[in-house]
């Protein structure tokens, strides 16, 4: 089967660089051109289901994608962001100056560091594969099309990939960039990457 995986377009908090996680703020009108302009390719592809983060980001994204189409959608909690707990709202310079031994977990120990009230990145990843596997079991030799957050679908990646989180991130997950997976009977594997043409001139 053949995974198309996508983000959420832009957000208020995106824009002002502030931490999500499980706090939502809502698609800026830039987020919601991408999510159109998304739209014209998820369009000529053969999606039998959209699965898609029960965060209102991304429920409202999986709205403009389908532009009406009759495809079936599914909510999924597996498929949130990671759980920042305290430092979800701030900005990266915010939580280092304020939680400094978070802003240290996070940078020196990323994959196992858990935040207060919040999880890791392996927790995360361990959520999504639970969720991510079990769609591709259920639909074989489909197509389907997954809505989801920038930490989560770089840590598919990752886990795609074998890299792991100590390593620094050497990829960027734009908002409503389409990345296209293929499932190989028990495990996926990278068909391609970051597909932005649709992308282009929006913020012009």
């Amino acid at each position: 089967m053949n995974l198309y995986v996508v983000r959420h377009g832009e957000t208020e908090w995106n824009r002002a660089r502030r931490i999500q996680g499980h706090t939502d703020s809502p698609l800026t009108e830039l987020g919601r051109r991408q999510a159109s302009a998304a739209s014209g390719v998820v369009a000529g592809l053969p999606i039998t289901t959209l699965y898609t983060s029960d965060m209102p980001r991304a429920l409202d994204t999986s709205r403009l994608l389908l532009a009406e189409r009759g495809v079936p959608v599914k909510v999924d909690p597996r498929l949130r962001e990671m759980s920042y707990g305290i430092l979800e709202g701030l900005s990266w310079d915010e939580i280092e100056s304020k939680h400094p031994e978070a802003h240290q977990g996070l940078s020196e120990r990323p994959g196992v560091y858990v935040p207060p009230e919040g999880e890791s990145r392996e927790m995360v990843l361990a959520r999504a594969l639970s969720a991510l596997h079990e769609i591709a079991r259920s639909h074989p030799g489909e197509t389907v099309l997954v809505v989801s957050h920038g930490g989560l679908i770089s840590g598919f990646l990752r886990h795609v990939l074998g890299i792991p989180f100590t390593t620094p991130s050497g990829f960027y997950t734009a908002n409503c960039a389409i990345h296209r997976f293929e499932w190989l009977g028990e495990r996926f594997r990278l068909r391609s990457w970051g597909m932005d043409q649709h992308l282009h001139g929006l913020e012009s």
